[in-house]
């Protein structure tokens, strides 16, 4: 049995004990269901979406809806699964509250403090909704649902309350609407969602496997509008590369690795005095490092993870920035665009933003960009400041606001801009990036099974379900074991 063929049997036997276990156990189904939803979403098999799986269980609850009926006092409410002090979907629901696209959020999880003060204090907010069973869950976010005409969606992958509530609010007569952070990667939502709030390419071309693309509106992402900054280094001074990203993003996959890319570039160069990088997010310990030539790390900084206003002192401070690949920085790539700072990367999953097109294509394109820059730091000047005000023109808050209003309330479908459909996106990037790891990710299935309302017997029958995933998840199924240990026993 090949990788794939093994990860979609998994997913069969997910899908399959939960729709049985719903028929004696709804709250257990649900559970399990959540975990169906987060193993697709971290195992790129094909599947984007399952409406059909969503719609089918939405049956179980519409005896929620007797009695009730909408009675809208508000105009657009947001439903959140979880915010974030870090992280950039939160960042979008944010920037709509305050830009006025929305009077209401309601959240399953407790908003941090840090988030929850950025919300202006007109906004109803419904924190921490979440509810010991299934059925109370999704009555409230229902019952709040329908004090509102809209509902927008930014629910997490594994999200099937979320999902249930809006197919149910939707049978009322509310509008729903899904904005699609996870375009990348399936997620639950989809079925009730009478538009879906595209952001980029990638996503976008997505859509058929979807079967969504008759209902996809171009709403693109808010970006932050950032000062230029003001610097004048010394022409003596060690010009400073910096690159962030999670570990994980830096993980490399055939070509496209960055100690090699890193060799390269000092190999071609006679610069090694000259130029240093800063790598934020990485401790340099993580084993695809071991790639770096010994007399080159000397030249390199890892600085591990780091807070966002750290992040952005030592973004503001560098020379240039070079994002991490093979996966991108969406918001980090443009924040440092929006300072001004001379921004390279890879373009291998195009279309999160206008700045994307100051990417390459290749390892050879990359270094011969970053070399030019360094010979003539001028160069690129004009044309970043002329990519910088189109994103702003086009990605502003108030202009994202514009499209997400024309499709809510004209009922008209945005297409994606010329600009993102022109970029060039490696369109199965996720799918074989995952077939490459050779890895069946199953670790959280055990992570959770401990902690989960279900009988000893449910529990056994739930790990059963990930037995095909062998021997493709022994990396997956050590790091969770190692984790209980260390956890639960001390080790």
């Amino acid at each position: 049995m090949s990788h794939t063929e093994a990860a979609q049997k998994v997913a069969n036997n997910l899908k399959n004990f939960s729709l049985n276990l719903s028929k004696t156990d709804i709250d257990a189904a649900l559970m399990v269901a959540s975990i169906y939803g987060k193993f697709l979403s971290a195992n790129y098999i094909g599947i984007l979406a399952d409406s059909e799986f969503e719609l089918k269980f939405a049956e179980y609850f519409s005896g929620l809806l007797n009695g009730k009926a909408k009675q809208a006092t508000s105009d657009t409410l947001h439903l959140m699964t979880t915010g974030y002090s870090i992280g950039g979907h939160t960042r979008v629901v944010e920037r709509f509250l305050t830009a006025g696209a929305g009077d209401g959020l309601a959240i399953l999880d407790r908003l941090p403090e840090d988030v929850l003060n950025k919300i202006p204090q007109h906004i109803l907010v419904f924190n921490g909704i979440r509810k010991p069973s299934a059925a109370a869950t999704i009555s409230e976010i229902v019952a709040i649902g329908l004090k509102f005409n809209n509902v927008i969606l930014h629910i997490h992958p594994d999200d099937i309350y979320g999902a249930i509530a809006a197919i149910l609010l939707a049978k009322s007569g509310v509008n729903v609407f899904m904005y699609n952070h996870a375009d990348h990667l399936f997620s639950f939502g989809y079925a009730a969602a009478k538009k879906v709030f595209e952001i980029s390419k990638y996503g976008w071309i997505r859509g058929a496997i979807r079967n969504i693309d008759h209902k996809q509106s171009f709403v693109g992402i808010p970006i932050p509008i950032l000062d230029l900054k003001q610097s004048n280094p010394g022409k003596n001074e060690a010009i400073q590369v910096f690159m962030a990203g999670h570990y994980n993003k830096f993980v490399p996959w055939g070509e496209y690795s960055v100690p090699e890319f890193i060799n390269q570039f000092y190999s071609r160069n006679s610069i090694q005095n000259r130029v240093k990088f800063t790598i934020c997010g990485p401790t340099g310990k993580e084993k695809y490092w071991r790639a770096l030539d010994k007399n080159i790390r000397q030249n390199v900084d890892f600085l591990g993870p780091q807070p966002h206003k750290r992040y952005m002192e030592l973004l503001e401070t560098s020379d240039c920035y070079v994002d991490s690949f093979p996966q991108g920085n969406g918001t980090g790539f443009l924040e440092s665009v929006m300072l001004g700072i001379p921004s390279f990367g890879l373009g291998l999953m195009a279309g999160y933003s206008y700045a994307e097109i100051l990417k390459s294509y290749t390892i050879a394109d990359l270094i011969s960009a970053l070399s030019n820059h360094i010979k003539n730091r001028d160069a690129i000047h004009d044309r970043l400041l002329t990519v910088r005000e189109k994103a702003i023109n086009e990605q502003s808050i108030n202009r994202c606001v514009d499209r997400l209003r024309i499709s809510m309330e004209d009922n008209q479908y945005i297409p994606l801009p010329e600009d993102f459909m022109s970029m060039r996106c490696m369109d199965n990037f996720y799918e074989e990036f995952w077939v490459s790891q050779g890895d069946i990710y199953i670790d959280f299935v055990f992570r959770r099974v401990f902690s989960l309302n279900l009988s000893t017997k449910q529990k056994l029958n739930l790990v059963k379900c990930t037995i095909n995933a062998w021997p493709y998840a022994y990396k997956s199924f050590f790091s969770a074991l190692s984790l209980f240990l260390r956890n639960k026993l001390g080790f």
